[in-house]
């Protein structure tokens, strides 16, 4: 149903869905005591809270609505945590664009988006009392919208030399076959979900898993430490 929304729409974005297996119930009391609502949009916005990257923004406007939580974003922009714990992420595409006229898909980008929103499912999920049920595994999708003939490079870099041509995207939708899962375990290591994710992206495109860039980031990841 989700994924369907995003289909409809007319704007180019990377989508991204996170949905438990079994759904959780958000603990409307608890998010609404002011010390848990400031500590729940302090970790929607600052990065610093999960350690990943931004993936709203930090000035948005945090917004209890029916069935879920938005954080308040520019369109087509959005975050929101559903009361059954799904999270839905969507954002414009120029932040993933790079090169001249900004006509390459940074893949490197794409992967940093995925591992912030499973270290964000991580802390919500699993680490804080705003759900009630039993944890277990999670279903993710993702799909890259008005993208028709854009070309996927891993990682943005001017030292190697990438394939001639390059991939490019064979439609306007490029969608996972099916969505994955990922087992509550394998969240110690968002990492690894967020390459999970992103190869069914990346075979869309004709390449393979291992062109992921998955170790460059990890490398990255030690170097900031």
């Amino acid at each position: 149903e989700a994924r369907e929304e995003v289909l409809r729409g007319e704007v180019g974005v990377f989508w991204i869905g996170i949905q438990p297996e079994e759904s959780l119930e958000l603990d409307w009391d608890q998010v609404e005591k002011e010390k848990e609502k400031e500590i729940l949009e302090r970790i929607l916005r600052d990065p610093r809270e999960t350690g990943g990257r931004g993936v709203a923004n930090p000035y948005g406007r945090m917004e209890i609505r029916q069935e879920k939580i938005l954080l308040e974003q520019t369109f087509p922009n959005s975050l929101e945590i559903r009361e059954d714990g799904g999270i839905r992420f969507q954002r414009e595409l120029w932040p993933f664009l790079f090169g001249r006229e900004a006509r390459r898909l940074n893949g490197l980008a794409l992967l940093e988006t995925a591992v912030s929103l499973f270290r964000l499912a991580k802390r919500l999920l699993f680490q804080e009392d705003f759900f009630r049920g039993e944890r277990g595994p999670l279903l993710a999708d993702a799909a890259l919208v008005g993208v028709e003939g854009l070309p996927l490079v891993p990682r943005a870099s001017r030292d190697i030399a990438w394939p001639d041509p390059l991939p490019r995207a064979p439609s306007d939708l490029v969608l996972l076959t099916r969505p994955v899962e990922i087992g509550a375990e394998e969240l110690e290591d968002p990492i690894r979900c967020g390459f999970k994710l992103v190869r069914g992206l990346f075979r869309a495109f004709g390449l393979e898993g291992s062109a992921v860039p998955v170790d460059h980031l990890r490398r990255l990841e030690r170097i900031s430490r």
